[in-house]
């Protein structure tokens, strides 16, 4: 026999239960604060998406074109080249836009590179809020030794409403020469976000 509690809704006719595993040898309990609308929560959405196919940059603060995803628990990234619809929402191309309100946390990896060895005399790593930044890294090699490839990374704490508030990463570079890359190898461009139990 498996133990369950059954709580009937006020209305519409459903249940929810509350249900033992059918066999156990442990006593576990569940232990509920003594506060007023209390929610259980879960650190949901969370995602991790990453470049798995070099694209070319112009220098200008370019989104980072994140094409696969690792994970996406609540179908909240948009791994796409244009705007998609996930759980209702319009969400911008390459974008992370929470369905649910909260305080995330947001951890970003920028690597990029130019195809003439010894060029590159500046790069910053942009993460968006909408259209602010809200955490940047920048480097910036003395222009007598200028960099080939440059990476950076960071992680903030941002609050996101859950219906309009979403997060994009861009890359802005110099370079005396060549072109420029976003690199797709070894986890090199990779951007994540999880939302916080608080």
């Amino acid at each position: 026999m498996t133990a369950k509690i059954k709580l009937n809704a006020a209305s519409g006719g459903g249940s929810f239960s509350i249900q033992a595993p059918s066999s156990s040898s442990n006593n576990r309990v569940i232990t509920l604060p003594d506060t007023d609308d209390f929610v259980l929560s879960t650190n949901r959405p969370a995602f991790r998406a990453r470049l798995a196919v070099q694209t070319n940059h112009s220098g200008n603060p370019s989104l980072v074109p994140f094409d696969t995803k690792d994970f996406d628990l609540g179908g909240c990234f948009n791994a796409t080249t244009s705007a998609a619809t996930l759980n209702g929402i319009s969400v911008p191309a390459h974008s992370f836009l929470p369905n649910v309100a909260g305080t995330y946390c947001i951890s970003f990896t920028a690597t990029s590179n130019s195809s003439t060895s010894g060029t590159i005399t500046q790069m910053r790593a942009l993460l968006y809020k909408n259209t602010d930044v809200i955490s940047t890294f920048y480097q910036d090699p003395k222009d007598a030794d200028p960099e080939h490839i440059v990476s950076g990374s960071g992680t903030t704490i941002i609050s996101l409403n859950g219906t309009s508030d979403y997060i994009q990463l861009k890359m802005q570079m110099a370079a005396s020469g060549g072109t420029l890359r976003h690199l797709a190898s070894e986890g090199g461009n990779v951007l994540s976000a999880y939302k916080l139990i608080i």
